[in-house]
């Protein structure tokens, strides 16, 4: 089976790409166990110290794998739970960037704000569009958005799920890095080299210190978004609509 996680180790930085492209790397749940064991190897691995994650061409990630939504819903399972989204964004000790080069949208968008930084593309597009299918942002995206884009960017996002090009972003003074396309990676990558030019020991400690009270208040975030998926998940207009286009 063709590899969806390719990774490139050059001095202390780890490359991730995302090379999904039969579901322009919708987080499938293959995607998401490959991302999240690939994040514990570099995390393990002392020659490493800082983490760079890219998808590729004009994706970053598009959501979570409308398939494995539509199949959940049906069965009045959850789309996601606590657990995934702390595995996935959480247990890796080393600080991560992410270079956003390409579309992120849903669950998608919320994995590179997780990012500790950030780099995103003018021309590509950036959307929560969960409200879009008619039911409540998941995977932590109520707390990851205002706490990254700021609060009234953060929530105009959240409720209407709209397509913002980079560049709207930018103007609109989120608080990311907006970049043209061609130089997010690059940027991203020189970056992740001055920050390696820290100890690796230091870096881990600077981390755990900054995000002391992320788990905390993204738990409490999470339970508040299961919450609501009870509410508006399982309805027919949700089950209608999880077939549309991207």
């Amino acid at each position: 089976m063709e590899s969806i996680i390719d990774v490139e180790i050059t001095g202390h930085v780890a490359l991730i790409t995302m090379v999904d492209r039969e579901k322009k790397n919708q987080l499938s749940e293959r995607l998401i166990v490959a991302l999240t064991d690939t994040l514990s190897q570099l995390g393990s691995n002392s020659d490493v110290s800082v983490i760079v994650l890219c998808g590729y061409d004009n994706y970053f990630c598009c959501g979570g794998d409308v398939n494995e939504i539509a199949n959940r819903v049906s069965q009045r399972q959850a789309v996601f739970n606590k657990e995934c989204v702390f595995e996935l964004v959480l247990n890796c000790k080393l600080p991560i960037i992410s270079a956003m080069q390409g579309h992120a949208l849903g669950a998608g968008l919320a994995l590179g704000l997780y990012c500790d930084f950030i780099f995103m593309a003018e021309q590509s597009i950036y959307s929560a569009n969960f409200m879009k299918y008619d039911f409540t942002p998941g995977f932590g995206s109520t707390y990851i958005l205002p706490k990254k884009m700021g609060y009234t960017l953060g929530h105009e996002m959240l409720y209407g799920a709209k397509n913002y090009y980079g560049l709207e972003l930018k103007q609109r003074g989120a608080g990311v890095n907006v970049v043209d396309k061609e130089n997010v990676l690059d940027d991203a990558m020189k970056f992740a080299g001055n920050l390696a030019k820290s100890s690796r020991h230091a870096l881990i400690t600077l981390k755990s210190g900054l995000n002391r009270d992320l788990e905390a208040e993204l738990s409490q975030a999470i339970d508040n978004e299961l919450h609501m998926h009870e509410q508006t998940l399982y309805k027919q207009s949700v089950a209608s609509k999880i077939s549309l286009p991207l």
